[in-house]
């Protein structure tokens, strides 16, 4: 941004640089921005232009762009007022330590650990502003905790809290921040929500989404990276498709540990082919894609979860937040340089590609309950037909009842009294339409769940 007084005197327009200009006379609004970077839409900046402009019946701007071409830049909502001498003003907060860590919006409870929260704090006021106080709350639960910085006049700076310990109980939190009443009144808050959830992880939160995706041919994938705070497993991944993605088109899901890098993934557990369906596009519904067996997960170790489609002309998208601050999504495909092809990070924007981590979720591992056992239904995903068996340790009454996502009865089978050992029922899915579903095997008093897939 540039300032003249009488829209002709301006600084030289083959330069670029502020140094290079008059004092007073440009301001870049991103001096450290690189190709790619993440910014948010829209963003605020606010300049002091009293060199020039202080005491000055007229005042000009101009605007101009020096570097690689993206989507699309616009100035909007320009506005010239006094410099107040005291003016903190809140920006943004933040739920997770994103330059050391990841910021999470839905967290497990049982991965919950302390967490660093941040406020980026602008000081739009003449008066450096020494020991400013951000104070934050967490609600429900009542935790309060203060955070201290000196900041300069028209500087923006982001405070950081220690770790802190936060309630742990599911449920929907918001984070609150405050500084000290001053001059401008807004600004003063900020709130902002995460949730404590029963085994989901999510990067992700359910506001303002938008979709992003791929329509081109070759084979790419779409996920987020998620450490672990304790041991656990992973039954499989949750997704919102967007309203283009193609229906009836396969896709699979994977979950990898991180080596050195995020090119150094080890495969560790995928899904079967999983059939996405028109009712599963823009339903505003997460669809539950399940891994072929729980896995086992480490704490202290960070897993990249991704949804990838074949080498075809389908088109794979999802819904996501506009930025990725925390560096935390992941895309796999044709991206580097001269098109080559392997995992990347930097993208502005989060998808909803969440991490469940319930293993009775997972398809594939017998499920065990007062010694009877139940297995993995076979083939999986099923066509037309499916055998599903398990064991009895002693005579029971069986039944076999089949639900889809919603709980709504599918089928009903009534096997009578069986005796005890192996025993199998055979399940015609032809009628069903393809998707996930539950059958549970209730024995006496006795039930066990399992998910299978129809296709």
């Amino acid at each position: 941004m540039e300032v003249s007084n009488d829209g002709v005197t301006w600084p030289d327009p083959n330069t670029f640089e502020v140094s290079e200009a008059p004092s007073g006379t440009r301001f870049e609004l991103w001096p450290t921005m690189g190709t790619q970077d993440p910014v948010d839409n829209p963003t605020l900046k606010v300049f002091n232009i009293s060199e020039v402009a202080g005491n000055e019946g007229t005042v000009y701007l101009r605007f101009r762009w020096k570097g690689t071409w993206g989507y699309a830049w616009m100035v909007d909502d320009v506005e010239l007022f006094e410099t107040p001498e005291n003016d903190l003003t809140l920006l943004k907060t933040y739920t997770g330590d994103i330059v050391n860590d990841y910021e999470y919006y839905a967290i497990p409870e049982t991965q919950v650990g302390d967490i660093v929260f941040g406020a980026i704090t602008a000081n739009w006021g003449y008066t450096d502003q020494a020991g400013s106080a951000v104070e934050f709350g967490i609600t429900p639960g009542g935790t309060t905790f203060g955070v201290d910085a000196n900041i300069a006049a028209t500087s923006i700076d982001t405070l950081w809290s220690e770790p802190i310990s936060v309630p742990q109980t599911p449920g929907v939190y918001t984070l609150s921040a405050s500084v000290p009443a001053d001059d401008f009144p807004t600004g003063d808050t900020f709130t902002k929500n995460y949730e404590i959830t029963e085994s989901v992880y999510g990067h992700n939160n359910d506001e303002n989404l938008v979709q992003r995706g791929y329509d081109i041919d070759d084979e790419v994938a779409i996920g987020c990276t998620y450490y672990m705070n304790n041991n656990g497993f992973a039954g499989g991944v949750e997704v919102l498709f967007g309203s283009s993605t193609d229906a009836n088109q396969d896709v699979i899901a994977y979950i990898y540990s991180i080596g050195a890098d995020i090119q150094d993934l080890e495969f560790l557990g995928e899904s079967n082919d999983f059939t996405i369906t028109s009712s599963m596009i823009n339903s505003g519904e997460y669809v539950l894609i399940p891994f072929d067996g729980a896995v086992e997960l480490e704490a202290g170790v960070g897993y990249v979860v991704e949804v990838r489609k074949e080498e075809s002309g389908d088109r794979l998208y999802v819904l996501a937040n506009v930025l990725d601050e925390d560096f935390g999504t992941v895309n796999y495909g044709p991206f580097g340089t001269g098109d080559a092809v392997n995992w990347y990070v930097g993208w502005n924007w989060t998808p909803a590609v969440r991490l469940n981590l319930d293993p009775s979720v997972a398809v594939g591992d017998v499920t065990e309950n007062a010694g009877i056992e139940l297995f993995q239904k076979t083939p999986n995903p099923a066509d037309a037909s499916t055998i599903i068996r398990y064991n009895l340790p002693q005579a029971a009454a069986v039944t076999m009842t089949v639900r889809d996502m919603t709980g709504r009865i599918v089928t009903m089978i009534n096997q009578g009294t069986m005796p005890a050992g192996i025993s199998s029922i055979e399940l015609n899915t032809n009628a069903m339409a393809a998707g996930i579903y539950s059958y549970t095997l209730t024995a006496g008093a006795s039930s066990l769940t399992k998910e299978m897939v129809v296709r």
